[in-house]
């Protein structure tokens, strides 16, 4: 099944938004102004037609009022090669969403293992280059869910970084090829990717952005989707120099519950 670094032929997506997610989504603090959940919907409507445009396959997972998080796939399984890594969610009211993902996951052939006790792992604090893989140690995932990450993938370097100041390690950079890191300039940005190159086993070009929003973006089979212009000032002219395909989506009703673009898939 494996495609190769940032080519994919399936993506996992949930159908909907619940209307949980407006009031009992969790977040690291509260937005100025409330989630619109029908703004919340078409966004994600507009998001899911766009990857549909982009990947052969798309799998989606039923949306479940009793898990307000469920948009937020990526925190539930990491995917590489044909290895699907079950998550065990750093937030206990998230660990029901993994029946979903496990349940649409065994339809597939892929080799299964799952996170255990007492190791904690949300996905989006697994970055994979292309060529290692770097697994963020935050409020959400602990030394043994970094751990259980290089069990699952033993052909890959795994290399821990400390994350401080946001939720996850993808909130704060991310890759638009295996060559290139995009990665906001304030100073948990500037501390994770000084960490990361002392730790890598490779060089990294890097893309330094100044607004959180604009680093989080989706390299997909060879295109980029990132934040809009609406939401991000000038974002345009940071990818410029990618010269791929680029994509605008908005993401500001889950920005506001901490949910960056890659949250809501998980591509492989």
């Amino acid at each position: 099944m494996s495609t190769g670094p940032f080519k994919c032929k399936y993506a996992l997506i949930c159908e909907g938004v619940p209307d949980s997610f407006a009031s009992q989504s969790l977040r690291m603090r509260e937005p100025d102004q409330p989630i619109d959940i029908e703004l919340a919907r078409h966004q994600h409507a507009e998001y899911i037609k766009l990857v549909k445009s982009l990947v052969e396959n798309v799998i989606t997972i039923p949306c479940d009022e009793n898990y307000p998080d469920c948009v937020f796939v990526e925190d539930i399984a990491v995917i590489l090669d044909d290895t699907a890594l079950i998550c065990r969610p750093g937030a206990e009211s998230r660990r029901g969403e993994v029946d979903a993902v496990r349940q649409k996951l065994s339809e597939l052939k892929l080799r299964t293992i799952e996170v255990r006790a007492p190791a904690t792992l949300d996905g989006g604090d697994v970055l994979f280059t292309g060529k290692e893989i770097f697994v963020g140690i935050s409020d959400r995932t602990n030394m043994d869910g970094a751990k259980a990450v290089a069990q699952a993938f033993p052909d890959y370097q795994v290399s821990m970084v400390k994350i401080r100041g946001d939720l996850h390690l993808k909130s704060l950079l991310t890759m638009v090829d295996t060559e290139t890191v995009v990665v906001v300039g304030n100073e948990a940005g500037r501390a994770v990717i000084e960490n990361m190159q002392s730790n890598c086993n490779f060089v990294y070009q890097k893309i330094t952005v100044p607004e959180g929003g604009a680093c989080n973006c989706v390299h997909i089979n060879g295109s980029i989707i990132h934040r809009s212009q609406s939401e991000v000032e000038d974002v345009d002219k940071f990818f410029e120099v990618m010269n791929k395909p680029t994509y605008q989506v908005d993401n500001s009703e889950f920005t506001k519950a901490d949910g960056c673009l890659t949250c809501r898939s998980v591509l492989f």
